[in-house]
């Protein structure tokens, strides 16, 4: 008999023995109520009691749920009720009947994740079904089958993203003083946003104080499990699975999906399975699958793992860069540039000056030093000189 004949068997098990105990309660609530002086003779001594209201209301709440189907929510009334009222055998079989039921739907819940590709998940939701229920042996069976079969050989076809549960908790802000220990930091945390905790067996008290005000849900979630080095995600709508954030940890409970990525920008063979390379080597992919034909790249990985490779290609994988060049084309009028007076110079001229003029340059240059005391008239006829120096043919000075 193969794995899933297994489960199903005993699954089928574990429902007779739920009927039975549903069957067996209301026979065990008449037997309490008439054995109990406090209810049927003095009706004024138990039930004006604080704890006997309190376990009343919370049994109330119980089978509402239980009506419902909400085992979650039935089993932490009927948790609250049997603490509150220690000695009422009926509502001690209810809490019994609710752990029992919330241990099979979440074992169920396992076998769904597990045929939709998401071991991992579904090996957290076994634990979380032991930690409800130790001694249900329909969830270590399917635990230890877990343990022994490969469970990474193909990608299956269907997109996990859809499959991983969100958890749901109460909405609003709260404030922790709490010092003791991390599973108990989660508990009180749990408690206050109306959800439940599980936790990996290996997990490892270690002693610390949380302190924070005013804080959602998912903010106190990420501070606490930066404090204290684990992780979380949910298992249900009402439920999230904390372990030590290890490698080893991150391998076997982190969940999985499954995204394919387009390549836009490869063209060839060699530049898709560069790409495929570059982000499994960067990221550290689990599982990566390369689409010749289409131009994707199928991964599988965590969700921040599958962002973080998405983000990298979305990058990297851009179409060639385009532009557009404007040239303008513009004709000029030189009569109109004429009328504006605006008059470019059409040709230039240049010179060198002969030897003999330079010398007499300088003749004249010391003898405008020396008659410096003449003033003004004597430096304008040396600037005249050299004007007239300048501009004379063939180097031949005029005579003063």
């Amino acid at each position: 008999m193969g794995a899933g004949g297994i489960g199903s068997r005993r699954a089928g098990i574990g429902r007779i023995g739920i009927g039975v105990l549903a069957a067996l309660v209301p026979f065990l609530s008449l037997s309490a109520r008439a054995q109990s002086p406090s209810t049927a003779g003095d009706g004024n001594s138990g039930l004006t009691s604080s704890r006997t209201t309190d376990a009343r209301q919370a049994y109330d709440e119980g089978q509402r749920a239980e009506s419902m189907g909400d085992w979650e929510t039935a089993f932490r009334a009927y948790q609250e009720a049997a603490a509150l009222s220690p000695d009422e055998s009926a509502i001690q079989v209810r809490a019994q009947l609710a752990r029992s039921a919330l241990a099979q739907q979440r074992t169920e819940r396992a076998e769904k994740q597990l045929l939709s590709g998401n071991p991992a998940l579904a090996r957290a939701i076994l634990q979380s079904a032991l930690q409800v229920d130790p001694s249900y042996t329909v969830a270590q069976e399917r635990l230890q089958q877990l343990a022994q079969v490969d469970t990474f050989t193909t990608l299956p076809s269907d997109n996990l993203a859809s499959t991983l549960p969100a958890i749901k908790a109460t909405a609003g802000n709260r404030s922790f003083d709490y010092n003791g220990a991390t599973h108990g930091a989660y508990e009180e945390l749990a408690r206050q946003f109306g959800v439940t905790a599980a936790f990996d067996p290996e997990l490892q008290d270690r002693q610390l104080r949380f302190r924070v005000s005013d804080v959602d849900f998912d903010t106190a979630m990420r501070l606490l499990s930066e404090e204290t080095n684990t992780f979380w995600f949910a298992v249900d709508t009402k439920t999230f699975f904390v372990a030590a954030d290890t490698a080893n940890k991150r391998r076997d409970y982190d969940p999985e999906i499954k995204k394919t990525i387009l390549l836009p920008a490869a063209e060839t063979n060699d530049e898709m399975t560069e790409a495929m390379r570059m982000v499994r080597d960067i990221v550290g992919l689990r599982r990566t699958e390369l689409d010749l034909k289409t131009h994707s790249i199928t991964v599988r990985d965590t969700p921040a793992n599958v962002a973080l490779a998405e983000a990298i290609l979305k990058d990297v994988q851009q179409p060639p860069g385009e532009f557009l060049l404007e040239v303008d084309l513009l004709e000029v009028d030189r009569n109109a540039a004429l009328n504006l007076g605006i008059t470019p110079p059409s040709t230039a001229s240049t010179f060198s000056l002969p030897t003999g003029v330079i010398h007499v340059l300088r003749r004249r240059a010391f003898s405008h030093h020396a008659g410096a005391a003449f003033g003004k008239p004597r430096r304008a006829g040396v600037a005249a000189l050299l004007f007239r120096t300048c501009w004379q043919p063939h180097g031949q000075f005029p005579p003063d």
